[in-house]
């Protein structure tokens, strides 16, 4: 859980919603409804539409390529990312311009990485580099560097990937975009017990985030800071972190964080032999995971407050 609170950024570095799910303006009289759709969220519609647009033979080779990406991309949400492949390798083709390449190397970067095909993963994300180097957008070319550094630390590649981590740091020009990258450095740091390195990255971090006016991404940071704290053995500081960010995360209302923070605290307070906390905090926990329908984790749960009372009945005896 610690590595997924940035789960909902990842692609921030990568390409904006507007390029995900809009056609370009020239465009957008044949492929417009299409990408409507999708940033509607009703993919099956999309998928539906983007056939019917590859039906029709009055389509100019930019309306064939824009088509064969909205297919692609409702694939994928449809969680068929195999298929996903197909319209995007031919809109590769299609493509005669640096910025629709950047685009589609970047989307058949992300289709190999989920398949786990690194390889091809790596092709694709540095294909993208290159190509938003040549375009002179150093924001999108810091993405890939991102992009390149989780392929990196999926094969074990830690060095290799702290180094694309700092290129893309050093080359991002936009200070709000840097938070995801220095959060991946900070847990770098701290799984390779670098606590002093981890722990002032982090600080910069959140201190970057309030400036900014992002809660949300501040409370992620100061959650995994908190962690950080934990796995050093400072459970005070660990325990005042991560109570800022589940309060956060409560005015956010961000369910996801909550349940994180709820699941760290409460381990913070078995380490310090808070039983009864423990078992509040995880009470906590198990009534928000009802509440999000995941029933499997908080039956999960359930059985961890039943071991804790358990073992807190017999020392108490």
């Amino acid at each position: 859980m610690f590595r997924l609170l940035f789960k909902k950024l990842r692609l921030l570095g990568l390409l904006s919603l507007l390029s995900l799910f809009a056609a370009p303006v020239a465009y957008a009289d044949a492929t417009a409804p299409c990408f409507n759709l999708l940033g509607a969220k009703n993919y099956a519609s999309a998928e539906t539409e983007a056939k019917v647009l590859l039906q029709r033979t009055d389509l100019s080779r930019t309306e064939q390529t824009l088509a064969q990406e909205c297919l692609g991309i409702a694939y994928d949400r449809l969680e068929q990312t195999q298929e996903a492949l197909k319209p995007f390798l031919q809109a590769e083709a299609l493509a005669q311009t640096t910025q629709e390449l950047a685009t589609i190397y970047n989307w058949l970067g992300l289709f190999y990485r989920k398949l786990e095909n690194l390889e091809r993963a790596e092709l694709y994300f540095q294909r993208a580099r290159k190509a938003h180097k040549e375009l002179g957008d150093k924001s999108s070319e810091a993405g890939s560097l991102v992009s390149l550094a989780r392929v990196a630390q999926k094969r074990g590649e830690v060095e290799r990937a702290l180094a694309f981590y700092q290129e893309s740091l050093a080359l991002e020009p936009d200070e709000a975009k840097k938070l995801t990258t220095m959060n991946n450095i900070a847990q770098i740091y701290s799984d390779r017990k670098q606590y002093k390195q981890a722990v002032v990255l982090f600080r910069k971090a959140i201190k970057m985030a309030k400036k900014n006016g992002d809660s949300h991404q501040a409370a992620i940071l100061q959650i995994n800071l908190g962690k950080s704290f934990q796995k050093q053995g400072k459970l005070v500081p660990a325990e005042t972190e991560l109570t800022a960010g589940l309060n956060a995360a409560l005015l956010l209302d961000d369910k996801t964080l909550v349940a994180s923070a709820y699941q760290y605290l409460a381990e913070v307070a078995i380490a310090r032999k808070q039983m009864t906390v423990a078992i509040e905090l995880y009470s906590k926990l198990e009534a928000l995971y009802r509440k999000m329908g995941e029933t499997d984790s908080a039956d999960l749960i359930n059985i961890t407050i039943e071991m804790l009372k358990f073992a807190n009945e017999a020392g108490a005896s």
